[in-house]
């Protein structure tokens, strides 16, 4: 067997291994992440007993073939939870984006960063260990956020950051620790197919913003935004004489976050409407990888849609509605086809199509090349979780399970205790 694959098991049995993130909620890059996660601790870890927290446990257990726990229940699923965190000997916090968000309308309430990262905060108090895996850091925008990262990162394990930009804010935080910059969780699942037999059609990614408090202070530049990405459409559908791909990476009608209502609108401003292809659901991934590999083209603000493209070789555009998104594309060196909002117009996506058409195989050369780096430093992330896994004597399950309970419930005393004292919000 070779080193770093041995069997996650000790002469108490197979290591329990838990993951959270934010899966089960309808989000194609998130559950993307968790495939990858998943590859990564299967193959370093084999052997190990994984259990992902989900918002949909019932379809993480279906689509990802793992065992899978709410994150809703009430007292109940708080329960559980808590008894997965006693017994686990690693919490994975397995990818995505960290942000803070401003309270609506200045109510009052906690801080939603600080309440994202408590389970955290809880395992590092009881004694388990913990990972941040392949993270990136958004937007921080209170004191209460920021000062709850800060504990978090500066109380994990080990860090490990999907780009450059985001070892560099972990920095700006105060936080002075080893950070390694590795690569999204999704480059160790999304492979090159054959190569395409010819390019055809564009792939269109984009999502809502200012609804979703994504930091926008001028919802009318989206509106002028979706008019000339219709604009660009309407050209290339008659240029080109092919399809337009409109693919959802959310689609979920509960929490005002469809990508297909989104792309609905832009249909509604286009005059070749015959020419759009609207998916109304997420797409699988081997279908979504079939298209993205033979398309023209990827436009995209969601930054799974751009991590895709370079994962198959497939030239984009990728619009920056979040740091992540601009993140991502200096990290892989496409700053060119890099476009915030306000600079996105039919003049600049024509421009930007014509220089990606015509310089297609170098630039999808490049994008092979540096997805095969990016595969590569995506085998960190698993490697420092079986770091991690080793740092600590492994406990049979019973001392581990006493051990860590008695400490909960000091934990959760100590809080109960504060909050009746006025000490804490």
């Amino acid at each position: 067997m070779r080193p770093g694959t041995e069997p996650a098991s000790s002469a108490h049995g197979p290591a329990r291994i838990t993951i959270i993130g934010s899966y089960g909620y309808g989000n194609f890059g998130d559950e993307l992440m968790l495939d990858g996660v998943l590859a990564g601790i299967r193959r370093t870890m084999p052997g190990a007993r994984v259990t992902a927290m989900s918002g949909d446990p019932g379809e993480t257990s279906r689509l990802h073939n793992v065992r899978s726990v709410g994150r809703a229940g009430g007292s109940l699923g708080r329960l559980r939870r808590y008894w997965e965190l006693v017994q686990a000997d690693l919490l994975v916090v397995g990818g995505g984006n960290v942000r803070d968000h401003l309270p609506r309308d200045n109510r009052p309430g906690p801080n939603t960063l600080a309440v994202s990262l408590s389970e955290v905060l809880l395992a590092h108090e009881i004694g388990v260990p913990t990972m941040c895996y392949a993270i990136s850091i958004g937007h921080i925008l209170t004191p209460q956020g920021s000062a709850a990262l800060k504990s978090c990162l500066e109380k994990v394990d080990a860090v490990s950051v999907r780009d450059p930009a985001s070892a560099a804010k972990i920095s700006e935080l105060g936080v002075s620790r080893e950070v390694v910059v590795s690569a999204d969780a999704a480059f160790s699942v999304v492979h090159r197919p054959q190569p395409p037999k010819g390019r055809s059609g564009i792939v269109v990614c984009l999502r809502h913003w200012y609804e979703k408090g994504n930091y926008v202070e001028n919802p009318e530049a989206f509106d002028r935004m979706v008019g000339e990405v219709a604009a660009y459409c309407d050209a290339f559908a008659e240029r080109y004489k092919e399809p337009v791909w409109l693919v959802p990476f959310k689609a979920t009608a509960s929490d005002n976050d469809n990508d297909a209502d989104i792309h609905r609108e832009l249909i509604s401003r286009m005059r070749h409407r015959e020419d759009a292809k609207l998916m109304e659901r997420v797409p699988d991934v081997e279908t979504a990888m079939s298209l993205f590999a033979s398309s023209r083209l990827v436009i995209g603000m969601r930054l799974h849609s751009i991590i895709m493209a370079t994962a198959l070789g497939t030239p984009w555009v990728s619009v920056n509605y979040d740091p992540k998104v601009r993140g991502f594309a200096r990290y892989a060196r496409q700053d060119r086809f890099s476009l915030e909002v306000a600079d996105v117009s039919f003049r600049r996506l024509s421009e930007l199509e014509s220089a990606a058409i015509t310089d297609e195989r170098e630039i999808s050369a490049a994008l092979n090349s540096l997805a095969d780096e990016l595969r590569l430093l995506e085998r960190r992330n698993a490697e420092m979780a079986l770091e991690v896994l080793r740092l600590r004597p492994a406990l049979s399950g019973p001392r581990k399970a006493l051990i860590r309970s008695v400490r909960l419930l000091k934990y959760r005393f100590n809080r109960w205790r504060t909050r009746g004292s006025g000490g804490a919000n």
